[in-house]
């Protein structure tokens, strides 16, 4: 069984039909991904050195398929469903954050943001064509958050600033500052 994600779509050569991939693989079939995904974990307080998160499933189910908007150009639906392993900004720990993308694209070579149809995103592609592999991975390492945290307050723990100092007494710039700010008032 070949790799459906090898597969390239062009957007000058037409689609004949309908071309579906129903696929799982692995977050570290993913170079760039992969490495996005670990340079987050590297802010854990306590790195582990299990790399389960690479064994994460992605589960992709895809249409690709002509539409005519004046010309013939190629849509992309249907989802793409994972888990990343990444690092709640909050208490440096590992939180897994579940990823549900609805895919509904028109791959493209030019901006097309003044296109009064709202039906779809386009994507606008370097070239003529790109790899189903490449377009997967390029909206997986967008749908990264930039920002992490636990969703309940109870699993993060935040340490307050006299257990971090030891008691001792620290002075934030920001608060000169503020006070600077208060001054001029």
């Amino acid at each position: 069984m070949s790799n459906p994600l090898s597969s390239i779509v062009s957007i000058t050569k037409p689609i004949s039909g309908v071309y579906s991939i129903d696929f799982q693989c692995k977050i570290k079939e993913f170079e760039k991904l992969s490495q996005v995904i670990a340079s987050d974990l590297e802010h854990l307080e306590n790195p582990e050195d299990d790399d389960m998160w690479l064994n994460q499933l992605i589960d992709i189910k895809l249409q690709v398929k002509n539409v005519n908007l004046g010309i013939s150009m190629p849509h992309v639906s249907g989802e793409v469903r994972t888990s990343f392993f990444l690092a709640c900004q909050n208490c440096l720990q590992t939180i897994i954050k579940k990823i549900e993308l609805p895919i509904n694209l028109i791959l493209c070579d030019r901006d097309r943001e003044d296109d009064s149809n709202n039906k779809y995103d386009y994507w606008e592609i370097l070239g003529d064509s790109i790899s189903m592999h490449n377009l997967i991975e390029e909206i997986l390492i967008l749908s990264v958050p930039l920002y992490t945290k636990h969703e309940a307050e109870k699993e993060c723990l935040v340490f307050s600033e006299t257990e971090v100092t030891d008691g001792e007494t620290l002075h934030s710039p920001f608060s000169d500052l503020k006070n600077q700010l208060n001054n001029k008032k």
